[in-house]
């Protein structure tokens, strides 16, 4: 990746209810991935509460609330390296381009400060040891703000382990009567980072946006991506089969037919660059982008100003539009897409309304145990596998006995047949023009499009 890794940590207080303006806030913002603490989302949900856009990786608890997500960009190459789902939620991923490694945490405010120091502690001597570029952002549920000998010891931990934090200044929840620093980021980074708080009522903690620079970055985003597209010349087309004696080389020389039409394809099509949008598959749109960002504007009022019952009142009308239209907006999509769809074409968009699958974490298998004996090497696991594999059809062969008679004694009287005389050319005309013009291309790369126009 050539491109800056831009991150949101959200401290959701549940995400069940807030799923479709979460979606919507991470494609405009484009965020690469984001760290949700306090998702409220059990072990058997997972799968229904994730991003068409985004893998999703989840680190949920038996007692109601708390709870972790992790939502990482389809096009961004990772690994999960470790996940806790007891007392605390804690998830640390890999991601391949640029090498990051970035972990997720929340704490719940019933665990006592010296248990959680002896986790983190363990935690944070693992990431040291791997290096530079490690980032934990989290719910700690310990207020930096306040000078007692929690807030030191926890300070030790981070700074015996070479993290630092990089939002020690700002509050990341504020009320009428408080203010709280209980989200925290840390890192041993020594990339050049970039972090903006937001207020939003997406939560009542702000929104930190962290940003890891690419010094090498000279790509510039865009909306747009390229696809490359086969075009047709079909009048030329036409003339060179028309040229080629189809009858004569179809009995004589099928061979040097066949490669004649592939040239003929190949010499009469041209490649063409075509811009698309990004993200033109999703529900929402600009309307309502303009509308979400009228509406956040006048919650940062009733933030700054919590005495006008004016910006409060304007604020929570607005609000309910937004909901009303966000509603609306994406049923009349998927009405759309139901609408005179195929029973493929129903299935996938049913798919993608209801299932994302969460990444599942790969398994390394460190040994294996045959007769008794352990194979620690590599080399040695991977000779034993393929012998496996090798043997185990034979083996299973060998114990099922011979049968002696044949399954029927009389051949199959459907067996299928073409011949020659029921073959009209009105059939193959009308079997070709029935093609389903959508499906991809085979080894010869013509599409069905081209061939029945």
């Amino acid at each position: 990746m050539d491109k800056n890794l831009k991150i949101l940590y959200l401290n959701a207080r549940s995400l069940k209810n807030k799923m479709e303006e979460v979606e919507i806030m991470i494609n405009e913002e484009k965020i690469d991935v984001m760290v949700v603490s306090e998702t409220w989302v059990t072990k058997n949900e997972t799968k229904y509460y994730n991003f068409k856009m985004y893998n999703s990786v989840y680190a949920t608890r038996k007692k109601r609330g708390g709870g972790l997500g992790i939502f990482i960009n389809k096009k961004i190459s990772f690994e999960v390296l470790e996940k806790c789902e007891n007392t605390y939620s804690y998830i640390s991923i890999k991601i391949h381009s640029p090498e990051v490694y970035l972990c997720g945490l929340y704490k719940p405010p019933s665990v006592k400060p010296k248990t959680f120091f002896e986790f983190l502690e363990e935690k944070l001597e693992n990431l040291n040891k791997i290096g530079h570029d490690c980032f934990v952002l989290g719910d700690i549920n310990i207020n930096i703000f306040k000078n007692n000998e929690i807030t030191k010891q926890l300070l030790d931990v981070y700074t015996s382990n070479n993290f630092k934090m990089g939002n020690k200044i700002t509050a990341t929840r504020k009320t009428k009567n408080t203010s709280t620093l209980i989200d925290h980021i840390i890192t041993n980074t020594n990339k050049k980072i970039k972090l903006n708080l937001k207020v939003s009522p997406l939560s009542d903690h702000l929104l930190q946006f962290l940003e890891i620079l690419n010094e090498n970055n000279t790509t510039n985003t865009t909306k747009y991506k390229q696809i490359y597209v086969t075009k047709y010349n079909t009048e030329k087309l036409k003339m060179k089969l028309n040229n080629l004696n189809l009858i004569k080389h179809l009995f004589e020389k099928p061979n040097e037919l066949y490669e004649a039409i592939i040239d003929s394809f190949s010499l009469c099509s041209s490649i063409e660059v075509l811009k698309i949008k990004r993200n033109s598959e999703v529900w929402f749109n600009q309307e309502l982008y303009k509308l979400i960002k009228q509406r956040n504007n006048l919650y940062e009022k009733t933030k700054k100003y919590p005495e006008s019952e004016e910006h409060l009142k304007n604020y929570k009308e607005l609000n309910n539009c937004v909901k009303k239209k966000i509603r609306t907006t994406k049923r009349q999509y998927y009405k759309t897409k139901f609408e005179n769809a195929d029973p493929k074409s129903i299935w996938e968009t049913i798919n993608e309304i209801i299932t994302t699958k969460e990444k599942v974490q790969k398994t390394q298998v460190n040994y294996l145990t045959i007769n008794q004996k352990n194979i620690m090497k590599e080399e040695d696991i991977c000779e034993e596998m393929n012998r496996h594999f090798i043997d185990v059809g034979p083996s299973l062969a060998s114990t099922i006995s011979n049968i002696q008679t044949p399954i029927t004694d009389v051949p199959n009287p459907n067996s299928m047949f073409l011949y020659e005389e029921t073959i009209t050319e009105n059939d193959l005309s009308e079997i070709i023009t029935n093609l389903n013009s959508r499906k991809a291309t085979g080894h010869d790369n013509i599409s069905v499009k081209i061939i029945t126009c």
